[in-house]
């Protein structure tokens, strides 16, 4: 299970969790300082180990989640899902980045092992047709590529992921 806190305008600190385990597979918002429970979307997913992703964006503020079904994009403050994206691997531990109006996620369980580039902006299913590498939401992607466990790195659009391969692993955007 993967934590990430924040803090809103009023300087409260929130805690934000990804369960894993039947029958709360959910995400969730808790006050820190009283142990409320904000909100809670229930969320059709396998166990994930990725730690979710709060960032504000050109659009608001997004939480992101790294998960098998879907990484999916929450508003922080009520729990809405904004976007989803499919097409990840059954394991998912990288934690989702963003940098410079983009979110990239990788996971690295085969044979699937994407790594994906997306506009911060995006609303809706941001799932690629089958064959298709970008969208218009999608910015770049690879399939095969993607770090089973290190978390990318990210330093002004160059992505930075460990791979068992020797092969450079170079986006154009």
């Amino acid at each position: 299970m993967g934590t990430r806190q924040f803090a809103d305008q009023s300087g409260t600190t929130w805690s934000s969790c990804n369960a894993t385990r039947k029958p709360t597979r959910s995400c969730w918002l808790s006050n820190a300082a009283t142990g409320k429970t904000v909100w809670k979307t229930d969320r059709d997913e396998i166990p994930s180990w990725g730690t979710p992703t709060i960032v504000t964006t050109e659009t608001g503020p997004v939480l992101v989640t790294n998960a098998s079904n879907f990484i999916r994009g929450y508003d922080p403050r009520t729990g809405k899902e904004l976007w989803r994206l499919g097409g990840s691997s059954k394991i998912t531990a990288p934690t989702p980045i963003f940098g410079e109006g983009l979110f990239v996620v990788a996971s690295g369980r085969g044979p699937e092992r994407p790594i994906l580039w997306y506009k911060s902006s995006a609303h809706g299913d941001l799932t690629l047709p089958t064959g298709k590498t970008a969208s218009e939401a999608i910015v770049w992607s690879k399939t095969g590529r993607g770090s089973y466990m290190p978390t990318p790195l990210d330093l002004q659009r160059h992505s930075f992921t460990c791979s068992r391969t020797t092969e450079p692993l170079m986006p154009t955007i």
